[in-house]
Parts: C-alpha cells; structure tokens; sequence
C-alpha cells in the first residue's frame, strides 16, 4: 500500500472542501441585488392616511441569481394598511407574494419558487401603498437574496418621501383662509395662511370652504410669497405652473371632483380655475396643492370670485321670453325672443325661463342664435322645479340633441 498516495489524497480533499466554503461564502457576501426605488407620487390624505405610490425594479439575472424577497420598511409608529399589487410575478409564473410583518412596519415580497426565471435582467411593479399612524419622511427600500445577509448596509437604500404640509384643515374641517374679491383681475389678498419652517421640497395642501355665487359660479386665483428665490426663479415658476385646484361638495372630498369648466379664466398666466353650473349661493370645498422644488415660500394667498355673468331673469325670477309650440316640426324663432348685449365676448350669457312639460312630464328645448361668426358658442340647459330654484339640484336632459340638429343643441327631458 503506498500510504504516501493516501496522504497526498486526503490533503487534496481537504483542500477542495476549503475551496467550496470559501467560494459558498464569497456569493453569501455578495447576495445584494442591483435596482433603484423611486416615489411617483406621495398624498397626506387628511384622514390619517396617507398614499405613497412608487416604482421599484429589481436584479433577476446578476451573479447571485434571483432574490428571495425585497420589501420596504417604514418607520416605527407608521403602519401599511392596504397595498397592491399583492402579487408580483416573473415573465415565467413566478410568484412573489406580498404580507406584512414587524408590527405592519414592513412590506415585504417573497418567493418559494426554487429557481426563479425572468427574461428580463429586471423585474419592476408601480406599487401603492397606503400608510397610516406616524406620518413618515423616509423608508428603506431592501433588495437581498434572504437570510443572514437581509440587513447588510449594502443591500438596502433609505428614500426620502417629499412630504405633504397640512397647516390648515382636511376634508372635514376646511378652515384654511381665503377672501372674497369682486375684480379678479386685481384681487385684494387680504386673508393669508403663513407657513413656518423649512417647505422645500413638500406639497402643501390647503383646505377652504367657499361659496357660489348667485348664478352657480365660481373662481379663484392664488398668491404664493417665496422666501429663498425670486419669482422669476425656475423652482417658483415650476411651483406656480403645477398647481392644481379640486372643488368638491362638502364633506365629499374623497370623491370625485367637480370638473372646472376652465383651467385659466385668464386673471393668471397660471393658475385661474373656473367654474360654472354649481348650485347657487352654496358652500363647497376647493383642495389646492402646490408641490415646491428647493424654493420655499412663506404664505400663501387665495381670492375667489363670481364670474361676470350677462342674462335674462335670474333663478328667482325666471321671466325670460319663450315660446311654447306643440311639437319640434312647430318650432318658430320669430317670438319669445329676447336681444343680447352688443358685445358678450368670453362671456356666459344665462337666460332663466318659465316652462311647462306635458300631460307625460316631457319637454324639448331648440334655440335660435344670431351669433357672428357663426358656431363661436357652446351651449347648455338644465332644468330645475319652480319652488325653491336657486337651491335646487340641475336635472340633466335625457338627450342633448334629440332630432339631430345642426347645432347639436335640442335637450330633452
């Protein structure tokens, strides 16, 4: 027997044996994943809640092969109460499923597929995720195969949330200031809110109750005061040009918005929402979000106004001519008429009639227009009872253009 052959042998084992731990260790230590975490978008809700909205992408096809898991971790004393998507899954079937742990801190995505195949190098998802307790500035965004290594400073990246400043009320207290004024292309700004401490970098939200005037309209311009830049400054400018303004009944405010009839009534070169058709005299919420870059501002200034408005009657005395004939083939545009001012450019002309329906409760609407030029209008009717018309709620015609004219303006009810 050569023993020394023996000898040579078991030292080669051993050999291979440290080469295999050394090698299994070294892909351990390198089991973190390529891929970026960015937030899209980021709400306080005014609830308690709050919306954070992000696109992640992470490593499938690196050196240390597909992850077991990525999640994201959010402060103590913040909760995720609901997200989606729960399931994320590979271009091949596999699954990663969502849950929460640590006390609901933490969201997290993980697979107990073996071998995991994409046949992409990443596997992104939009995710939102909707928190609520501590309102949180930050979170960490991990991307690691599982195990020992999960908290290994390389595998995880802290993201910074652009915050939402609330300084005065929510959807069911709107108590933010704001003042009525009568020429909007001068407007006063006598009522102010003032914000304190550093706002770079934030959306600020305010909430103000504010009424409609007596023909159901409504406008509003907005004043902002930078700090640490000049209005002529990119960061303002971009501020001032991504404002956005939601008008909604009140306490209704997580619902959906009542649609401005104009995005500028010209008073701004901005922002100068306007809106038409409201119930008139009645309170409504207006939501206002301004997201600022690295510009702060100090206050904020809102003026609403009552659009100029020509017409005949008014929803307390709707006397305005018509003419009543007994079916659509009837029609004359020689009587019940009544004469416009000479010039109503950019302007909302609203007349207010008494009718009548028939034995069946119907009723059809044409109209005649001496306009130049001509088709320079656009036009709409609604109906309300007679007691009681300036409160009441619009009834909406059952079809707009019932015989097809030209026009396209023949409601009926």
């Amino acid at each position: 027997m050569n023993i020394s052959f023996y000898k040579n042998l078991y030292k080669f084992q051993k050999f291979i044996l440290l080469n295999l731990l050394i090698t299994f260790q070294f892909f351990n230590l390198i089991a973190c994943h390529n891929g970026y975490t960015t937030v899209t978008s980021y709400s306080n809700n005014g609830d308690g809640t709050y919306t954070l909205v992000l696109e992640s992408c992470v490593e499938m096809l690196g050196l240390e092969g597909s992850p077991d898991q990525f999640y994201f971790e959010f402060p103590a004393g913040t909760v995720v109460d609901s997200y989606f998507p729960s399931v994320v899954s590979t271009s091949s079937g596999d699954d990663y499923n969502a849950s929460t742990t640590n006390g609901g801190s933490r969201l997290i995505y993980e697979t107990t597929s073996w071998l995991v195949a994409h046949n992409n190098n990443l596997l992104c998802a939009n995710f939102t995720i909707t928190l609520s307790g501590t309102e949180p500035t930050t979170f960490i965004s991990s991307r690691n195969a599982g195990g020992a290594w999960e908290s290994d400073p390389g595998c995880t990246e802290t993201i910074s949330i652009p915050i939402s400043l609330l300084p005065c009320g929510d959807c069911s207290n709107p108590t933010c200031q704001d003042d009525l004024t009568i020429d909007p292309s001068a407007p006063t700004f006598n009522n102010c809110e003032l914000w304190s401490g550093d706002n770079t970098n934030a959306t600020i939200i305010s909430y103000h109750t504010i009424t409609s005037g007596p023909d159901g309209t409504l406008g509003i311009v907005q004043q902002l005061s930078p700090t640490n830049c000049q209005l002529s400054d990119a960061d303002i400018q971009y501020a001032l040009s991504n404002r956005t303004a939601n008008l909604y009944a009140l306490g209704e405010c997580d619902g959906i918005p009542i649609s401005a009839s104009t995005s500028n009534g010209g008073n701004s070169s901005t922002f100068n929402p306007e809106w038409q058709g409201l119930i008139p005299n009645t309170d409504y919420i207006i939501v206002i979000e301004v997201a600022l870059l690295s510009c702060d501002i100090n206050q904020t200034c809102v003026d609403y106004y009552y659009q100029p408005v020509e017409g005949c009657g008014d929803c307390a005395t709707p006397n305005c001519p018509v003419n009543e004939v007994p079916t659509f083939d009837d029609r004359d545009y020689t009587v019940g008429c009544n004469s416009l001012p000479s010039d109503i450019t950019n302007t909302t002309y609203v007349s207010h009639h008494t009718v009548t329906t028939d034995a069946n409760g119907n009723i059809g609407l044409v109209q005649g227009v001496d306009i130049n030029p001509a088709g320079c209008i656009s036009r709409t009717a609604v109906l309300r009872p007679l007691v009681n018309t300036c409160n009441e709620v619009d009834i909406t015609p059952d079809n707009i253009n019932a015989n097809a004219v030209g026009s396209g303006f023949n409601p009926e009810w």
